[in-house]
């Protein structure tokens, strides 16, 4: 079988790793895209129909893997696994996302990776784990959000549209791997995304935990939308000078709760008094943390543009890159 040759390595600090990307569909790749924006040289290997995430959602899976080189193999052939296993000799991570088992039937589960090359550090990312009850279920980003509570609805949206359980868990999983090889270890590390799903819920157990009147997102008179960030008594007395409401100003976050409900509609009737120049100019001269949306307001999109996001970027930020000292 013809010879894979390693992509070129990136400018970042884990320039000198090789990532042998074995995993499908989110947390994994997205595991496998940090390491490349770090510098890594990531080889992702697909079957042969290709990683379902590529049907489900095109665009998602190309940011994804636009930094790796892309190879199929079947693994159920010798040479497919024998392939894999050339490139797991040659690399120093692994990352992997079936459900329990998958991977010995196919024979690159752990141990024969580890065969072939003890210095490996092999990411399993599981829905819910190795062992256990529901350790062989399969989980999506919304199994995992049910699962800790994360699905409390305050509104009549039930879920964010951003995967985070998914995210998390690749985030975490990087993280873990870097860690490991910086410490010179070499072994498994199992990620479930339960696990990053419980993790952030146990910092923040709620989406909200208390009940801002302006917080949240408001619609202006022309119907332009926007978020609005008031959770702090300084926040909410920039907002009453701007809205001229000297009367509620020492209104503090705890009366503010209690009153939330009438609170809450007068602030959104006072927004509904004013189309989308009056509301850029209440910001202005408030200095409230106001952000337009659907699209976002000029501003916004140029900084988006000049951290290096979005098509029409500067150039796409390095998050390593360090500035060095005078």
């Amino acid at each position: 079988m013809m010879r894979v040759e390693w992509p070129t390595a990136g400018r970042g600090p884990l320039r000198e790793l090789r990532v042998l990307d074995l995993s499908q569909q989110l947390p994994g790749p997205y595991a496998g895209l940090l390491l490349a924006e770090q510098g890594a040289a990531v080889v992702k290997v697909d079957p042969p129909g290709g990683d379902a995430a590529a049907q489900i959602d095109p665009e998602m899976h190309v940011r994804l893997n636009d930094r790796k080189r892309t190879i199929r193999v079947d693994l159920k052939t010798e040479a497919g696994r024998t392939h894999v296993l050339t490139l797991a000799r040659e690399a120093h991570m692994v990352i992997q996302s079936w459900r329990p088992g998958v991977a010995e039937r196919l024979g690159v589960a752990p141990a024969m990776l580890s065969a072939v090359n003890p210095r490996l550090v092999v990411a399993v990312i599981t829905g819910w784990g190795k062992e256990g009850p529901a350790a062989g279920r399969g989980a999506h980003d919304i199994n995992a959000q049910a699962a800790v509570g994360a699905l409390d609805a305050i509104s009549s949206l039930e879920r964010t549209g951003v995967p985070w359980v998914d995210l998390a868990t690749g985030v975490l999983a990087a993280f873990a791997m870097t860690a490991a090889w910086h410490a010179g270890e070499a072994g498994v590390l199992e990620i479930g995304m339960l696990d990053a799903a419980a993790a952030w819920t146990a910092i923040k157990p709620k989406a909200v935990t208390v009940r801002e009147p302006a917080y949240g997102v408001f619609r202006a008179g022309d119907g332009r939308r926007f978020a609005l960030g008031v959770l702090e008594d300084a926040e909410w007395r920039r907002l009453c000078d701007g809205l001229d409401w000297p009367e509620l100003a020492d209104v503090g976050v705890g009366e503010r709760n209690d009153r939330f409900d009438e609170l809450r509609v007068r602030v959104e009737a006072a927004f509904a008094a004013l189309d989308e120049a009056g509301i850029a100019a209440l910001a202005e001269r408030s200095g409230v943390l106001l952000t337009f949306f659907d699209p976002v307001d000029a501003a916004t999109a140029e900084q988006l543009r000049l951290r290096g996001y979005g098509p029409d970027a500067a150039r796409r930020r390095q998050i390593s890159e360090i500035q060095p000292w005078a």
